[in-house]
């Protein structure tokens, strides 16, 4: 029997398998010329994301979240001394003015957890790299629901699957091996990402681990919030009032998300707000209507979690990011700085048949 490859086949391989295909391919990109083939697919500048900073030990206790959320010291240790030995790292504001060097990097977090001052900043003062930090002003205060925290309860309980009903999905499966929970935690978060508050606690409710979603000391205080943004590595941006996926609300609530919590930090800071970046960020979470919202709520640059390049002609309000994983080693940032990785992402939509 042969196995066609195809975009198809490569989206239903297990996890741990894409990783490993992925890897390969990415390691194809250091092969002699492949540079010169994949440098006009860089752009510039390229931009990279994180979340949380975490020890190793308590990067551990979140099998699902540390995936996609946090890093350990070391790891982002060893991505800054990359960009700093190979590319020119430059603040959101240099990128708003839009004269910048060559390899070009610029470097931000989403959410502003407080463990970023603890283990991301010394290593930032050490390199000399510029980051901004995207606020939920929610978070800072009040009584914040993060409920990715409950999904990954649900799936981390210890139980051999999951079989829940909500509304009109079904989300059944084992949860035996970690990448079946990581895809379980991707599938549950998928929905509810998509839905309004209410009904995100009914959903929580639903999955039996609404206390998991209130996690006391992982979030900044304003005192906190005002001592980084007198830092002179530290940018301060906006990232709504309260992480909802913005395509799914009316366009007066996109508008009033974007724009209260732009002028909710101004008034805690006493210093203007120029950066926005999109709660989830995917084309299903913020696509053109948003990208107008942002400019004419006084928004310089907004950034997605779309990979791509970076181009003159790339909308200020809509520029690709990358967002940086424990997985991903210097590797993946090479694939990133030579334009490989855009390479590759094009050759995957062409599989697919995009």
């Amino acid at each position: 029997m042969r196995l066609t490859l195809t975009g198809e086949n490569l989206m239903h391989l297990p996890l741990p398998f894409k990783q490993s295909f992925a890897q390969g391919a990415r390691a194809l990109g250091r092969l002699p010329g492949m540079r010169l083939v994949s440098a006009p697919w860089r752009g510039n500048p390229v931009i990279v994301g994180y979340h949380r900073i975490l020890p190793r030990e308590a990067w551990l206790r979140y099998p699902c979240l540390h995936a996609d959320l946090a890093v350990t010291p070391e790891r982002f240790r060893e991505h800054m001394a990359y960009w700093a030995r190979t590319a020119s790292c430059v603040s959101m504001d240099a990128v708003a003015v839009g004269t910048l060097p060559n390899r070009a990097v610029a470097v931000g977090f989403d959410d502003f957890y407080s463990d970023v001052a603890c283990h991301a900043l010394p290593v930032l003062e050490k390199y000399n790299i510029p980051a901004i930090l995207y606020l939920c002003t929610d978070f800072v205060e009040g009584d914040p629901f993060l409920w990715w925290y409950g999904v990954d309860a649900a799936v981390n309980s210890g139980k051999a699957s999951l079989d829940v009903r909500f509304e009109e999905w079904h989300f059944f499966g084992s949860l035996k091996y970690a990448w079946q929970r990581q895809n379980m935690f991707r599938r549950l978060s998928a929905c509810c990402s998509r839905l309004d508050a209410p009904r995100q606690r009914a959903f929580l409710d639903c999955l039996g681990t609404t206390a998991h979603c209130r996690q006391p000391g992982i979030l900044p205080t304003w005192e906190l919030v005002e001592k980084l943004a007198r830092h002179p590595c530290i940018t301060i941006g906006a990232h709504t009032l309260s992480h909802g996926a913005l395509c799914s609300l009316s366009p007066e609530e996109s508008r009033r998300q974007m724009e209260q919590s732009r002028l909710h930090i101004e008034k805690h800071l006493d210093m203007p707000v120029h950066h926005l970046a999109y709660p989830f960020g995917g084309h299903d979470a913020a696509a053109q209507r948003e990208y107008v919202l942002a400019a004419q709520s006084g928004f310089r640059t907004a950034v997605t979690t779309e990979r791509g390049t970076n181009s003159p002609d790339t909308p200020l309000q809509a520029l690709h990011r990358s967002i940086i994983l424990q997985e991903h080693n210097t590797t993946v940032l090479e694939a990133l700085n030579s334009g490989w990785d855009t390479v590759l992402r094009a050759a995957r939509r062409k599989l697919a048949g995009q």
